[in-house]
């Protein structure tokens, strides 16, 4: 096996609270990202599955469970320890994403997928490179994505018009047309700077992907948007929720190898 640059990922670094998240009794992955994507990928038995950026392998674990067989990869050791503790059935490697080819060479997938993982990855002409080089044209890829237009980190939030009893809930959008690095806080409830760590999202808007995908001859051939599991209580409940069903926070592309 070739050995990748591994960059220092600031996610494998909050591995345990992520994958104690990921194992709670709510959470967005099991209620929207599981189903809805397992349902586009339809029947996985004794197909050959790549999970870029697989985290702690939840998604991995599920699909080789239902008779797929997996490989999986994260650019965080302790994401990937993780993985291998829960599943010794899957093939669980610490790589790169941006440079993830060579380590397997003479293998052809029938399924890559990548969920929540692209708003992560800086240079993601590099992945489609790699994934071009791993499929053919009875593959299928999937590409699960905060979606680019509603969830913006900074730039787009919930907002109120005409606050009483007529009010209005609506998504304010600041900013979308704009590639954009975004600085994240992932320890917000931490005071001290020495102890806080942050990681990056990367902002592209939706032509972005199409005409890379298209330069790269790759056809999107379904693509659906998903809207948030979330459910409010409070006084303006009923105006939140119907605004949730309005605006998708999630997009899954399926994509072909052309």
């Amino acid at each position: 096996m070739k050995t990748n640059n591994i960059p220092k990922t600031h996610w494998g670094n909050v591995a345990e609270s992520y994958d104690k998240y990921l194992s709670s009794d709510k959470n967005y992955h099991s209620e929207i990202i599981m189903p809805n994507l397992f349902r586009m990928i339809g029947e996985v038995k004794d197909k050959n599955i790549l999970d870029i950026a697989c985290g702690q392998g939840q998604i991995s674990d599920e699909l080789q469970r239902m008779g797929a067989i997996v490989s999986g990869f994260d650019a965080g050791e302790d994401l990937v320890r993780i993985a291998k503790t829960n599943n010794k059935n899957v093939k669980y490697l610490v790589l790169n994403a941006e440079d993830f080819a060579s380590n397997y060479t003479g293998q052809t997938f029938d399924i890559v997928i990548c969920v929540l993982a692209v708003q992560n990855i800086e240079n993601f002409k590099k992945v489609i490179e790699n994934i071009k080089l791993v499929t053919n044209s009875k593959s299928k890829i999937y590409f699960v994505i905060n979606h680019p237009a509603f969830r913006i980190p900074k730039y787009t939030e919930w907002g109120y018009q005409n606050l009483g009893q007529d009010s209005l809930q609506y998504r304010k959008v600041d900013r979308y047309m704009s590639e954009d690095k975004i600085k994240l806080d992932m320890t917000p409830g931490e005071r001290r700077e020495s102890e806080k760590e942050y990681t990056y999202s990367y902002h592209r808007p939706l032509q972005y992907y199409f005409k890379l995908f298209s330069n790269n001859k790759l056809a999107v051939t379904r693509c659906e948007e998903w809207i948030s599991n979330r459910e409010s209580n409070g006084k303006y409940a009923d105006r939140e929720n119907v605004a949730r069903k309005e605006f998708p926070m999630f997009m899954c592309m399926e994509i072909i190898n052309i």
